[in-house]
């Protein structure tokens, strides 16, 4: 069974590839570009979804290390595009993607650091033996 810590580092991995495509997908494109380009705008969403689905499953451990990064709102927006619970507006995405994701890529970054190095220095499982569960030899090998 895989640690909850290692997990998490899939987790972050996630949400800094997602990051990534965003800002690829978005560098030279002012908000009137992506106002007008409906395909954009539902990829970005698709990301957004990603990054809040894989922040909600992060260990409090882990977001407890980023006190500054505002999970509940990362998690909520997600939820908002899922859900639907009101019209999503572009504009408002496009705040999140020019003001709240860059900050996020940094804290991000650093507790991706932080998770492999933890991960690093806990000790390995030991390969299984030969042995049969009571610790004697199987003689049938």
């Amino acid at each position: 069974m895989r640690s909850r810590k290692f997990l998490d580092s899939g987790y972050l991995d996630h949400i800094a590839n997602r990051i990534e495509r965003i800002e690829r997908a978005t560098a030279g494109v002012d908000l009137a570009g992506f106002l007008g380009n409906e395909d954009l705008q539902a990829a970005i969403e698709r990301y957004i979804e990603v990054i809040g689905e894989a922040a909600g499953k992060l260990s409090q451990h882990t977001r407890d290390l980023a006190p500054d990064v505002p999970w509940s709102q990362v998690i909520g927006a997600r939820n908002v595009i899922v859900h639907g619970y009101a019209e999503i507006e572009p504009d408002r995405i496009w705040d999140i993607v020019k003001a709240h994701l860059p900050p996020l890529r940094v804290a991000v970054g650093r507790l991706r650091q932080l998770i492999i190095a933890q991960e690093r220095a806990e000790p390995q499982p030991q390969p299984q033996s030969e042995e049969e569960p009571d610790g004697r030899e199987d003689p049938g090998r």
